[in-house]
């Protein structure tokens, strides 16, 4: 793939997630433009939340991150998005280089009457996920932060950013990073689980 079609994926996938409208509390995000190569990593009967390229490990090349979920309404309610990273070879050709299934929560996991997922950001060797809930007054949102790892060859979770809002007031109450190796256990990105403690003290 030449940096001409790269550069024009990258566009488009920027002017589809511009297209996102929100809807009190709730967005519902546009379907990102994708190419062949990356089509043929998702499971047949399933929708592509995010597409975002950049280079996730450092060796130059344009790598993609993908989030997905099912089309079974009974099934995406109960179950997480996948998030998978695809990482391009010398051949420029893209294979898995991890999938999570737990970064993210199902849409019924916290018993909120919003979806709970947020966000996804990339940049070179490092990409974030957020995550939203609460009630009706107070919400939480949690971005994990990964960076990749030249020792580990995969990505740690290197920051949490945990921010707390009264809704009602439109006003945070709390603001907290939390950072790998002072606050946080070392999580590689295959074991994470955004339901299971990540601080490094209890």
């Amino acid at each position: 793939m030449n940096k001409l079609t790269i550069d024009a994926l990258k566009n488009a996938v920027k002017y589809s997630i511009a297209l996102s409208i929100l809807f009190g509390t709730q967005i519902v995000w546009a379907v990102p433009v994708l190419d062949k190569e990356v089509q043929n990593f998702i499971p047949d009967g399933h929708t592509v939340l995010v597409y975002q390229t950049a280079d996730l490990n450092g060796d130059g090349r344009q790598d993609a991150i993908l989030v997905f979920e099912s089309n079974i309404a009974e099934i995406s309610i109960q179950q997480p998005r996948t998030l998978m990273i695809l990482l391009r070879d010398n051949q420029e050709h893209l294979s898995v280089a991890e999938q999570n299934n737990e970064v993210f929560f199902c849409k019924a996991c916290l018993g909120t009457t919003y979806d709970t997922y947020q966000d996804v950001k990339v940049k070179k060797n490092t990409f974030s996920v957020s995550n939203e809930g609460g009630g009706v007054r107070y919400r939480w949102n949690n971005e994990f932060v990964f960076k990749y790892s030249l020792h580990y060859k995969t990505w740690l979770l290197s920051r949490v950013n945990i921010s707390i809002k009264d809704i009602s007031q439109s006003k945070l109450i709390r603001r907290q990073s939390l950072t790998y190796p002072n606050d946080l256990k070392k999580i590689l990105l295959s074991k994470f689980t955004a339901q299971v403690s990540w601080r490094s003290t209890p």
